[in-house]
């Protein structure tokens, strides 16, 4: 005993749940077992399970921007089509080891919670759009270096190609194949190129 609980390891527990099973078919029973709390100590740490779902929202950004950065970071050598194909790689990666049985936070709650709760599918929308902001700067650079098509704005492709993504993640969840990752790579960057 003893044991005191951080908070962001049990927002990570949860949003882990909430990834895979969704927003509605993730319990606050559920997030305790995972998290190995008490029953009823959940809400010595959130408001409520939407307060738990705004955190876990934020928390899940914030790390998906720092993975997108780093990634973009260690990829500087190659040109910015092969960064962003890299970057899309390593999400195909995360999905086959998790055998599809995952999705985007973003994305789930989204969907989810789109005619129910405006303040959950806000949160989500600002950090999406966070996300695609960083993809744009790449496609910028590509833009100027000649790469990548400039009749369209970096921010616009950097939003199809992330909303391609989510569809990619949503057929090879039904489907238990790579086949719309390679889609994506093959058709989707091709429509990126200059």
């Amino acid at each position: 005993m003893g044991y005191k609980h951080n908070i962001e390891d049990i927002v990570e527990k949860g949003a882990g749940l909430i990834r895979k099973n969704g927003y509605y078919n993730t319990g606050i029973t559920e997030i305790l077992e995972a998290s190995n709390l008490p029953k009823g100590s959940f809400y010595n740490f959130f408001k409520s399970k939407e307060d738990f779902a705004l955190r876990a929202i934020k928390h899940y950004g914030k790390d998906m921007r720092k993975k997108l950065q780093e990634g973009m970071k260690a990829t500087s050598e190659l040109s910015p089509l092969e960064r962003l194909k890299h970057v899309y790689q390593a999400l195909e990666s995360v999905s086959v080891e998790e055998r599809y049985q995952s999705g985007c936070l973003l994305n789930n709650i989204s969907i989810e919670a789109a005619a129910e709760d405006e303040s959950l599918v806000s949160i989500a929308n600002e950090e999406f759009i966070s996300l695609i902001e960083i993809l744009a700067e790449t496609i910028e650079e590509g833009q100027q270096k000649g790469e990548i098509r400039s009749d369209v704005s970096a921010l616009e492709l950097a939003e199809f190609l992330h909303l391609t993504y989510y569809g990619v993640l949503s057929r090879s969840k039904a489907t238990k194949s790579t086949k719309a990752f390679q889609l994506l790579d093959n058709m989707g960057f091709n429509f990126l190129r200059s």
